[in-house]
């Protein structure tokens, strides 16, 4: 009797085989991802004393201060500085100062900026945070899930804080945690991330987020501010609106410079007019502020 011939089973055979090698090796490259944390306890707590004591990394991180961007802010212990700090490419919506840092060794990453958007002209500070929003949960893929949100201040000025749990470009967990501060025709922008969920509220994350600070800021050296005066053209024609002016004063408290960030380009001669007739009280350096008018 013929022998039935093993060709088949045997091509069978080899194929599961090749699939469940190729499964097994799937879940051992899975399993080699491990999350590593940003932050770890100090050598302070090792009970090494003495001379034998390694050198402690400092407890605060770079300071960058923008004076272009108009804020400063103080990266996290153990993040390096931005290199190279880029301006971003002005006539954008996205036209101010951008900064974006890593941690070698781990998966977490911090980015600043400040974003001079369209959308600010002619909204409410809460329209521009209710834009940042939409743009953290709508234009994401997959979307987010947003854990947490809260509205408040920043030396007066509107801001937004939230928690987004997300995936990552490597399709790993990414936690994110955003400020948005919205105050002299710009949006601020304070970014942390990582795939540990817990590291959002770290000592050190915290302490960065609380640093932002907005510099150069006027308002409590204005002796005067005069008014423009209405075109009457653009009074007949009943173009209104608002101009934010940035004002450059020298340590006499004169203005020596005025342009306009934001506003109708039929309301801006007469804004800079304004703003160039303002004065401030003396100050040990040259600054820069931004004023607002209203024309209506």
């Amino acid at each position: 009797m013929k022998q039935p011939s093993l060709t088949i089973p045997l091509a069978v055979l080899l194929l599961v085989a090749a699939t469940l090698g190729c499964n097994l090796s799937k879940r051992l490259i899975a399993k080699k991802h491990v999350v590593e944390p940003c932050f770890t306890e100090r050598a302070a707590s090792s009970g090494v004393s003495g001379s034998q004591q390694p050198s402690m990394a400092p407890e605060t991180g770079y300071l960058l201060t923008s004076e272009d961007g108009g804020f400063s802010v103080q990266l996290p212990a153990g993040f390096p500085p931005p290199v190279p700090p880029q301006a971003i490419e002005p006539g954008h919506e996205y036209a101010g100062v951008s900064y974006y840092s890593v941690q070698g060794w781990c998966h977490c990453r911090v980015n600043f900026k400040t974003t001079s958007a369209t959308a600010v002209a002619g909204q409410s500070d809460e329209g521009v945070l209710s834009d940042r929003h939409e743009v953290v949960t709508r234009y994401t893929k997959p979307p987010p899930v947003i854990e947490q949100e809260e509205s408040g201040y920043v030396q007066g000025h509107h801001a937004l804080s939230m928690y987004v749990a997300g995936v990552g470009v490597n399709g790993e967990a990414e936690f994110l945690r955003y400020k948005f501060v919205v105050a002299n025709g710009r949006v601020y922008e304070v970014l942390f991330s990582s795939e540990t969920r817990a590291e959002l509220d770290h000592p050190q994350v915290n302490a960065y987020f609380n640093s932002f600070q907005l510099i150069n800021e006027l308002d409590g050296r204005i002796i005067s501010q005069p008014e423009p005066d209405y075109p009457p053209f653009a009074k007949a024609m009943n173009i209104h609106g608002t101009v934010v002016v940035e004002v450059t004063v020298d340590t006499n408290g004169k203005v020596i410079d005025a342009r306009t960030i934001t506003g109708s380009q039929f309301l801006r001669p007469a804004a800079e007019a304004a703003a160039r007739k303002a004065r401030f009280a003396p100050g040990k350096t040259k600054v820069k502020g931004v004023l607002t008018y209203t024309l209506q």
